[in-house]
């Protein structure tokens, strides 16, 4: 899966939310529709290497919380990557 880091302008809806620039939207080179989820990924804390937390941003922070949702789908019994591409 694809995931690219979203960024909802600091606002409570969603209809604002945007793919960031730094993120490609696809097609492949096979013309399928990427990214296939998104996550906060501007102004948001994601682990580093040093095992601490950093304001970090991008595809690299989105990319942690795409992962524990997964993660969480997982444990609550869901085990198809289709699913969990359209839970999340």
């Amino acid at each position: 899966m694809a995931s690219a880091n979203m960024d909802d302008l600091d606002t409570i809806p969603r209809a604002d939310d945007r793919i960031d620039t730094s993120s490609s939207v696809g097609p492949t080179l096979a013309g399928r529709k990427k990214p296939d989820i998104t996550a906060p990924g501007r102004n948001s804390m994601s682990c580093t290497p040093s095992g601490g937390f950093a304001n970090i941003g991008g595809t690299s922070s989105a990319s942690p919380h795409t992962g524990g949702g997964i993660v969480l789908l997982w444990d609550m019994g869901v085990t198809s990557v289709m699913a969990a591409r359209r839970c999340c």
